[in-house]
Order: structure tokens, then C-alpha cells, then sequence
């Protein structure tokens, strides 16, 4: 029995192929981090290739509070960057508010902008290049 895509001509560089493939799924990664808290504490990341760049997701959450200072606070990449310039924003998840982050590829950080204590869930979601 012949498969659908035996005679396809199927680009081997788009994102549909890399999909079939598994290449471009989300991978999880622990988020190391210096933020202020008090309680218990709840990070979680994901992050997936795309070619030659790097997209993530980290959500950051206490029982007691979370807070954070600009240029001081912030969590490592899930994997080494490369490039010239990297973005990423925090979003307060009761608010709804969003600020940029500091991403810096030297370090491979994320530096988080500055978030009065709070007791919600801060969600960061950014790109950078790899290689």
C-alpha cells in the first residue's frame, strides 16, 4: 500500500516536515532562577527549535509571593545563545500586564522587569538564536 506522500514533493526545511519528523516539539527545561519568593514555589519551562532559533515558555509562581527587580532577577535560557539580539516579556496573569525582559545572550539569561510582590502567576515567553 503506497503512503499519501511517497510522490509529494515535501520541502525538507519547513515546519510541516520537521512536525512529522518530532523536531519541532516542546521540550521541557527547569527554570533556574534568583527571584524573590516566600512559600512554596512552582517553575516550570518548555522551550523548542525552530532551524536555528529558539522559542520558550516559563511560568513562575509562588504560594506566599513572587516578586522581582529589573536588572538584578532573572532566569537562565534553556539552552546557550547566540545572535545579536534576543527578546522576551512577563506578563502578569491577574493584571494582565506586560513588560519587556532583558535577554542577554553573553549569559544566556532572561533578566525579568521589575514586579511588585504579588501572589500571581508571571508567564515569560520569548526567542533567541542558537547558532
Amino acid at each position: 500500500m503506497a503512503n499519501i506522500f511517497d510522490d509529494a514533493n515535501i520541502d525538507t526545511k519547513g515546519f510541516a516536515y520537521r512536525d512529522m519528523l518530532g523536531l519541532d516539539r516542546w521540550d521541557s527545561f527547569t527554570v533556574s532562577t534568583n527571584v524573590s519568593t516566600a512559600g512554596t514555589t512552582t517553575f516550570t519551562g518548555r522551550y523548542r527549535l525552530i532551524g536555528k532559533a529558539c522559542e520558550f515558555q516559563a511560568q513562575l509562581s509562588a504560594s506566599g509571593s513572587i516578586a522581582t527587580t529589573t536588572g538584578i532577577h532573572y532566569f537562565a535560557l534553556p539552552i546557550s545563545a547566540k545572535g545579536l539580539a534576543g527578546f522576551a516579556i512577563m506578563t502578569n496573569l491577574s493584571t494582565n500586564a506586560g513588560s519587556a525582559c532583558g535577554v542577554n545572550l553573553s549569559t544566556s539569561r532572561v533578566y525579568l522587569p521589575t514586579q511588585a510582590s504579588t501572589t500571581a502567576i508571571l508567564s515569560i515567553f520569548g526567542k533567541m538564536e542558537i547558532g
